[in-house]
């Protein structure tokens, strides 16, 4: 993917990056980013849990994204 390619889909003030895996499959994108950046990956969780549950013990919710979003543009 050329520099330009790249920019047009992941240029901006900010970056985050969310997953339900290990974060460790966005470090290529991260890397070449040139803006702030942020990665939020799952950590763990039990079977038993609602998806709710397990987002927010992971910190994987609207609001922690939100904050963070905000702290990476300011």
């Amino acid at each position: 993917m050329s520099d330009a390619e790249f920019d047009s889909l992941f240029a901006g003030d900010a970056l985050i990056g969310v997953t339900g895996g290990a974060g460790a499959m966005l470090e290529p994108i991260m890397l070449r980013s040139t803006s702030k950046r942020d990665i939020f990956a799952w950590k763990r969780g039990e079977t038993t849990a609602s998806a709710g549950e397990l987002m927010a013990f992971n910190g994987l919710t609207a609001e922690a994204l939100t904050k963070r979003a905000i702290e990476l543009v300011h």
